[in-house]
């Protein structure tokens, strides 16, 4: 359906952020972060929304910004309600 080919469309643009040019995002990484935590809260596409989490992961890698680790711990609260047992247990 659209709704499920638009989020493809747009995670796709998200792992090319990751893949070629996420050191370049200093400046908005809690935005990065939020919509990785939108991807992995996604009702259309389990597969996304495991990718998203596994990216959540790697990115608290090199993290010493106490406003992103609290963004990044906001949105993970909501990923481990979510119905899907897959996404809540990644």
């Amino acid at each position: 359906d659209s709704s499920k080919s638009v989020v493809e469309l747009g995670f796709k643009n998200i792992e090319k952020v990751i893949n070629d040019h996420l050191t370049l995002i200093t400046d908005a990484y809690i935005d990065f972060v939020n919509c990785l935590i939108q991807f992995a809260s996604n009702q259309l596409s389990e597969e996304i929304s495991e990718k998203s989490i596994q990216y959540l992961e790697l990115s608290t890698k090199n993290l010493n910004n106490e406003k992103i680790w609290m963004t990044l711990l906001s949105g993970l609260s909501k990923i481990v309600f979510d119905k899907r047992n897959i996404v809540r247990n990644q």
